[in-house]
C-alpha cells in the first residue's frame, strides 16, 4: 500500500499485478521489503485510516488470475527474491521445482508459497476503483495525472516474457475456484480457452 496524502490517493498493491510499476509512476517508489506492501483495504481501513478511508481515492489493479500465478512462480524463483527473503520457503520451492510441480505442491500443502491461494478479491473489495492490468494502464495514467496534477507515465518493470507455458489442469481448476470473484467480475478467461 502506498499513500499520497496531499492528493488523498491510496494505491493497494496486489502481488504480481503491475503495482510496482504504478507505484514508481506515482512517485512512491517500491524498492526494498515493506511489511505493508501488500496490505488489504480491510486491514488498512481498520488500523490506519478508520473513518478517513472514504475521504481518499483508493485503487488497485487486477490481472488474469492464471497468469498471475505464473508470474508469482517466476518472481519467487528469481535470485532477487532469494536475496530479498534470505531464501525463504517460497524461494526454495520455486527455484527447485518445475512450474507444474510448484503448482501441485502448493495446491496440496498446508505451508504454501507466499501469496499462493489468496484471491485477488481480498485486495479489490472496498477500493474506489479497480483497473485491469491487461487493458487499463493508459486509463491509470490519465486518472493519476489528473489527481496528482502532473504527467504520469507507467514504466514496464518486471515485465513477463509473454510466453505462456501449458497450464497444469489442477492449477486451472484451483485458480478458477479460489479467484472466482475476480474471474466473474472482470470477465477473465481460462488460459486453456485462449
Amino acid at each position: 500500500m502506498h499513500v499520497i496524502h496531499q492528493e488523498r490517493v491510496i494505491i493497494i498493491h496486489i502481488p504480481k499485478t503491475g503495482g510496482t510499476s504504478v507505484s514508481v509512476a506515482a512517485g512512491c517508489g517500491d524498492t526494498g521489503y515493506s511489511r505493508i506492501a501488500h496490505i488489504t483495504p480491510a486491514v488498512a481501513k481498520r488500523y490506519f485510516f478508520q473513518n478517513d478511508w472514504d475521504h481518499f481515492f483508493s485503487f488497485t489493479i487486477v490481472r488474469n488470475p492464471w497468469l498471475r500465478y505464473l508470474s508469482l512462480y517466476k518472481y519467487q524463483r528469481s535470485s532477487f527474491y532469494g536475496k530479498l527473503t534470505d531464501q525463504n520457503l517460497s524461494y526454495r520451492l520455486a527455484s527447485s521445482l518445475s512450474f507444474e510441480e510448484w503448482c501441485g505442491y502448493n495446491i496440496d500443502a498446508t505451508d504454501k508459497s507466499r501469496w499462493f491461494g489468496v484471491p485477488q478479491s481480498e485486495w479489490w473489495k472496498d477500493v474506489t476503483q479497480v483497473y485491469r492490468m491487461e487493458s487499463d494502464l493508459e486509463q491509470i495514467e490519465v486518472d493519476l495525472a489528473r489527481r496528482l496534477r502532473r504527467p504520469v507515465s507507467i514504466p514496464h518493470l518486471n515485465r513477463s516474457n509473454g510466453i505462456l507455458p501449458k497450464m497444469p489442469s489442477r492449477l486451472i481448476s484451483f485458480v478458477g475456484t479460489i479467484d472466482h470473484e475476480t474471474i466473474e467480475k472482470f470477465e477473465y478467461r481460462n488460459p486453456a480457452n485462449l
